[in-house]
């Protein structure tokens, strides 16, 4: 290659270059300007909304299996029925706070300039829901322990043990030994 072809490839290549990196700046912008404009606080379609007609359907079939898992009298599964349209109904409104927390939290990070000090108060406040979600669980759990004859009980909490380990924590495979051990006792 002579001189004058490699200076108009280097001119060639740079100019290819600028195209790219301006195309690239420009989607960068624009695609910042997008989730700026759509982030909106929207109750109506919030994701943490848990009354559609998929979520009654899974919550009557637990109610269903636990009936069936833990062989409940009429009287107790009426009253676990109760003790878990209560717990569903706390947890739904706790869920759609943490729902809004976030979408404040990020409406607040797409500002030009982000107060870190309140972003981090926001996420606490979005934890604090977080663990008052727990909370309100583990006391559901300790209602339902209280409808339980003892046998059931054991039942209910080893349900509860495997379901806690069935993402492969280690535990599920013993659970499953386990498990087999008490079907085979009734």
């Amino acid at each position: 290659m002579n001189t004058v072809t490699k200076k108009r490839f280097l001119v060639g290549t740079i100019v290819i270059l600028i195209v790219i990196n301006i195309s690239a700046l420009s989607t960068m912008a624009f695609n910042k300007y997008q989730r700026t404009k759509n982030i909106e606080l929207k109750d109506n379609n919030n994701q943490y909304n848990r009354g559609d007609k998929r979520q009654k359907t899974y919550h009557t079939k637990v109610k269903n299996f636990v009936k069936h898992k833990l062989s409940l009298s009429e009287e107790q599964y009426e009253q676990y029925v109760k003790l878990k349209d209560i717990n569903i109904e706390k947890s739904n409104r706790i869920m759609q706070e943490i729902g809004d927390r976030k979408r404040l939290i990020f409406k607040a990070y797409c500002e030009e300039t982000q107060d870190t000090v309140v972003l981090n108060k926001m996420a606490d406040e979005t934890g604090n829901l977080h663990a008052q979600m727990q909370k309100e669980t583990l006391r559901h759990f300790q209602e339902v322990e209280k409808v339980l004859t003892p046998e059931q009980l054991v039942k209910f909490k080893f349900m509860l043990c495997n379901m806690s380990n069935r993402r492969g924590h280690g535990q599920y495979q013993r659970g499953r030994k386990r498990q087999q051990g008490i079907n085979s006792e009734n």
